[in-house]
């Protein structure tokens, strides 16, 4: 992904959004203000996670629940320039995806891996406005509502985002990607964790063996201009 690797990412754990959302509307009622307030709900003078630990981590917990189902090796690394961008993705989506579609079709099978890259492609090119600037949203009003309920309350409509553990919240997220969104269940891992092994194996073959022809094509340019 293009992004910058410095830049801090604001995402919250969906409960806190939760709390935060009926809170503000506990809050509204009682207060009944007569203006139009915002209430940022961030990491920002909180917590700091920058696209750099972000693909870390992403890097750390997708190998630990792999899914059963994939057709490469998962690699999370940030870039940081849009060019370096454009020629990972072309040997590493654009190439694969037309090769998988040219022996689909060969077989006589119905091709999609160009249509999935193209949406890939354009929701990459959506996100980018975002990862490639700094925001900085203000969370006093948030932390406001947090001190006006009593102690008891603030241990069911837990607030204080300071206490994020953003190891564990990414551990969480990575484990219900697979469980909710792919609707893989946990008894699949074992298979899965085998699938990556092949995968990593194939990964690195495939990895030196560009390097290899690169070298190669080098030498061969060499030995015809200097013999």
């Amino acid at each position: 992904m293009y992004c910058k690797s410095s830049i801090q990412i604001d995402a919250v754990p969906v409960d806190y959004t939760i709390n935060g959302l009926i809170l503000l509307a506990y809050m509204t009622g009682l207060e009944k203000p007569k203006d139009i307030r915002v209430c940022n709900l961030t990491l920002s003078g909180s917590k700091t996670m920058t696209w750099t630990d972000c693909s870390k981590f992403w890097g750390k917990y997708v190998k630990q629940y792999p899914l059963s189902y994939c057709l490469w090796y998962p690699v999370a690394k940030e870039k940081n320039f849009k060019i370096e961008q454009q020629i990972d993705a072309f040997f590493t989506h654009v190439l694969p995806a037309y090769f998988i579609d040219l022996i689909l079709l060969l077989l006589g099978q119905k091709t999609f891996m160009i249509n999935v890259l193209n949406r890939l492609t354009y929701g990459l090119e959506v996100l980018e406005y975002y990862t490639t600037r700094k925001w900085d949203f203000k969370n006093d009003y948030f932390r406001y509502l947090g001190n006006k309920i009593p102690k008891e309350e603030k241990e069911v409509f837990y607030t204080d985002l300071s206490l994020v553990d953003i190891d564990d919240f990414m551990k969480n997220y990575i484990k219900g990607i697979r469980e909710f969104y792919c609707k893989e269940d946990a008894s699949t891992l074992p298979k899965a964790k085998k699938l990556l092994r092949r995968m990593y194996y194939l990964h690195l073959f495939t990895v030196y063996s560009v390097y290899a022809m690169c070298l190669y094509i080098i030498y061969c340019i060499y030995i015809k201009v200097f013999s």
